[in-house]
Protein backbone atom coordinates (compact mmCIF):
# COMPACT_ATOMS: atom_id res chain seq x y z
CA UNK A 1 0.00 0.00 0.00
CA UNK A 2 1.41 3.61 -0.99
CA UNK A 3 -0.03 5.85 1.88
CA UNK A 4 1.93 8.76 0.87
CA UNK A 5 0.15 8.41 -2.66
CA UNK A 6 -3.43 8.07 -0.95
CA UNK A 7 -2.73 10.43 1.81
CA UNK A 8 -1.63 13.28 -1.58
CA UNK A 9 -4.83 12.10 -3.08
CA UNK A 10 -6.83 13.23 0.15
CA UNK A 11 -5.37 16.51 0.74
CA UNK A 12 -5.31 17.39 -3.13
CA UNK A 13 -8.76 16.51 -3.79
CA UNK A 14 -10.11 18.18 -0.64
CA UNK A 15 -11.01 15.65 1.27
CA UNK A 16 -8.98 16.35 4.23
CA UNK A 17 -8.69 19.16 6.00
CA UNK A 18 -8.13 21.11 9.17
CA UNK A 19 -6.95 19.01 12.37
CA UNK A 20 -7.61 15.78 10.43
CA UNK A 21 -4.07 16.54 8.32
CA UNK A 22 -1.93 16.59 11.44
CA UNK A 23 -3.30 13.44 12.45
CA UNK A 24 -2.29 12.00 8.97
CA UNK A 25 0.58 13.44 9.08
CA UNK A 26 1.59 11.74 12.70
CA UNK A 27 -0.04 8.28 11.17
CA UNK A 28 2.01 8.30 8.70
CA UNK A 29 5.41 9.11 10.39
CA UNK A 30 4.35 6.28 13.00
CA UNK A 31 4.23 4.25 10.51
CA UNK A 32 7.40 4.75 8.80
CA UNK A 33 8.74 4.36 12.23
CA UNK A 34 7.45 0.89 12.87
CA UNK A 35 4.98 2.20 15.47
CA UNK A 36 1.28 1.89 13.39
CA UNK A 37 0.08 -1.29 11.45
CA UNK A 38 -0.71 -0.86 7.44
CA UNK A 39 -4.45 -2.43 8.77
CA UNK A 40 -4.65 0.54 11.24
CA UNK A 41 -3.14 3.45 8.86
CA UNK A 42 -5.79 1.90 5.96
CA UNK A 43 -8.62 2.25 8.88
CA UNK A 44 -7.93 6.14 9.51
CA UNK A 45 -7.47 6.71 5.66
CA UNK A 46 -10.68 4.81 5.27
CA UNK A 47 -12.46 6.49 7.99
CA UNK A 48 -11.73 10.28 6.72
CA UNK A 49 -13.34 9.34 3.18
CA UNK A 50 -16.21 7.84 5.01
CA UNK A 51 -16.58 11.25 6.84
CA UNK A 52 -16.05 12.96 3.46
CA UNK A 53 -18.93 11.16 1.39
CA UNK A 54 -21.24 11.26 4.42
CA UNK A 55 -21.29 15.23 4.76
CA UNK A 56 -21.07 15.40 1.27
CA UNK A 57 -24.48 13.52 0.97
CA UNK A 58 -25.88 15.27 4.29
CA UNK A 59 -25.34 18.89 2.15
CA UNK A 60 -26.85 17.26 -1.18
CA UNK A 61 -29.80 15.98 1.11
CA UNK A 62 -30.32 19.49 2.72
CA UNK A 63 -29.87 20.77 -0.59
CA UNK A 64 -33.01 18.79 -2.30
CA UNK A 65 -35.25 19.93 1.18
CA UNK A 66 -34.57 23.63 0.27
Amino acid sequence: MNFVEEIDYLIFKGIVEGNALSTLYDLLRSHQEGLTSAEDMQGEIDSLRLKFYQKVMHIASDEQLT
